[in-house]
């Protein structure tokens, strides 16, 4: 399920040039194990596990014994694109994962994946996972990993992430592992009319999001969906300005289908 770009537009007033901001997403394609013989308990759906055909998805590695490492799994293929023109601001990964069973479970070593390679900074998190599903984000719309990373890199179909997770006899899931890459993009100062420009904000979002739709935007009832694909309710939506109360849904990803203008990611949170 691929997810188009948004675009932020905003007027640097210092110098007088519009800058186009904006993200795109995905989840992967491929997942695999690197390093069969390598040290680490095994993953549950095959080492490597089988190619990702459905989603939402999950793969399982029960640890077992005295040891407390799994091997690494890889995510990747994520098909993103971003135009070559533009400057990598940072990167996210939303992950929906949940420990079962024993003791303890936490993250150990986690990198984004660049031309097939692990690399840049661990963004593992601290503290234990929890014994239910739970969704976190690694990095942020300005982080890089401690890399200096270009559309090119982004680009290519091995772009992904990696994860060493660190357990006492659990069993881990991921049900998620979708990545968004933040950009900008110079563009021209005509580009502040461009017609079919999509403003939303703030996003994340508490309580109200504010959506600016184009003129031939189709007035009526849309979708807002759930990482699950799932309808959660009905929002009517205008050409112009919107404002849409979001504040009594439950913190996390969902997605707002606006019909021929493709379906938009927003962000809750407490």
């Amino acid at each position: 399920m691929k997810t188009t770009t948004l675009f932020l537009l905003f007027l640097l007033l210092g110098n007088l040039r519009v800058y186009a901001q904006g993200f795109v997403s995905a989840e992967p394609d491929s997942v695999k194990v690197p390093c069969p013989a390598c040290p680490g308990a095994d993953w549950s759906s095959g080492n490597p596990p089988a190619a990702l055909t459905n989603y939402p998805f999950s793969v399982a590695s029960p640890i077992v014994g005295g040891n407390t490492f799994t091997k690494e799994i890889q995510f990747y293929d994520y098909d993103l694109f971003i135009p070559a023109t533009s400057t990598v601001s940072g990167v996210e990964v939303d992950v929906i994962r949940m420990a079962g069973g024993g003791t303890m479970l936490r993250d150990s070593v986690v990198k984004l994946m660049v031309q097939g390679q692990p690399m840049g900074q661990n963004g593992a998190l601290q503290g234990n996972w929890l014994f239910q599903t739970d969704t976190v984000t690694y990095g942020a719309p300005y982080d890089t990993w401690g890399m200096n990373l270009t559309p090119a890199m982004v680009n290519g179909n091995q772009m992904g992430i990696s994860f060493t997770l660190a357990s006492n006899n659990a069993t881990l899931v991921y049900y998620q592992v979708r990545m968004r890459v933040y950009y900008d993009l110079p563009m021209g100062v005509s580009g502040v009319q461009e017609s079919n420009t999509i403003h939303i904000y703030p996003n994340p979002s508490e309580n109200t999001i504010n959506l600016d739709l184009p003129n031939n935007f189709e007035a009526g009832q849309y979708t807002l969906l759930n990482v699950r694909g799932q309808q959660v309710e009905w929002v009517h939506l205008k050409p112009g300005s919107n404002s849409v109360n979001v504040g009594h849904l439950k913190s996390g990803t969902y997605y707002l289908n606006l019909g021929a203008l493709g379906s938009k990611q927003v962000i809750l949170k407490d």
